[in-house]
């Protein structure tokens, strides 16, 4: 059975990235280095404190001006970081229970993307329902994130579209999906993303297949859009 507040919590952690999204995108991001989090700090007046009974340098709370929430960011090599969401959730949301099972703590961005590589690098924290975030699997994130793995990070990172889906609250499609079944999924999450206010939903069903033929790599594409009815046509041959 849901908790009410951790409910309550979902919905102002989706809310707040509903408005991030179409005020603030610039403001956006789900990870980046210390020292360019506190650079924008004062440029886009943010304010970064303490988290009580953590450690400054691997846990940081900044506050937003107009985000309905305060976001907790932890070093890419933090272990801690399920704990630190609980003290986060006491302090700010004044939720004593610790988290249930039925939700993980997740990095914006897999965390082995910067790992002890790159140690100077904080990324995002959300509260995601449990089966939703396994329904993206660490096989397809770590695909997914395959190529980006081997470069070295350069700036920050914005919150992508996995994230986005995961916080709004929407699984991922199975691997062993027809084309047909992914096409409809994704004109079915793009409609429900506009309903949640997320702009037009013709942007974002190309994205969506884009991302589930991308992160699952079986099948090599040709893509045609009709650009009256936007429908998108894949031809597939296994590889």
């Amino acid at each position: 059975m849901d908790r009410p507040g951790f409910v309550d919590f979902i919905n102002l952690q989706k809310e707040s990235l509903l408005y991030e999204l179409k005020n603030r995108m610039a403001e956006c991001l789900s990870a980046t280095t210390k020292e360019r989090l506190f650079r924008h700090a004062k440029t886009y007046n943010w304010e970064i404190s303490v988290l009580p009974k953590t450690d400054f340098g691997k846990v940081l709370i900044i506050k937003k001006q107009g985000s309905k929430i305060p976001e907790i960011w932890v070093c890419s090599t933090y272990t801690k970081y399920r704990a630190a969401f609980n003290k986060y959730l006491f302090e700010y949301f004044n939720i004593s229970e610790k988290i249930p099972q039925k939700y993980h703590v997740d990095h914006s961005l897999p965390k082995s993307r910067f790992g002890k590589n790159f140690p100077d690098y904080f990324i995002r924290l959300f509260l995601i329902n449990h089966d939703v975030n396994c329904s993206y699997g660490a096989v397809f994130e770590k695909t997914f994130y395959q190529f980006e793995s081997t470069k070295k990070p350069s700036g920050g990172f914005h919150v992508d579209l996995i994230a986005t889906l995961k916080i709004f609250g929407y699984s991922l499609i199975a691997k062993k999906s027809t084309h047909t079944e992914r096409n409809e999924w994704a004109l079915i999450t793009s409609k429900k993303l506009e309903k949640d206010g997320l702009e037009n939903w013709e942007w974002h069903s190309p994205g969506l297949l884009s991302l589930i033929y991308r992160g699952y790599q079986d099948l090599n594409l040709e893509k045609t859009i009709n650009s009256k009815h936007f429908t998108v046509q894949l031809y597939q041959e296994h590889v």
